[in-house]
């Protein structure tokens, strides 16, 4: 995730989060973005 001009920090942790769990739903060595 990456911070877009006039995103909070919290849009930005909770854009990581989601990613974080795309990745690992879809198993082992993923990239989310």
């Amino acid at each position: 995730a990456s911070l877009i001009p006039g995103q909070t920090a919290e849009n930005l942790i909770a854009a990581a989060d989601a990613a974080l769990y795309r990745a690992k739903e879809a198993g082992r060595n993923c990239v989310a973005a």
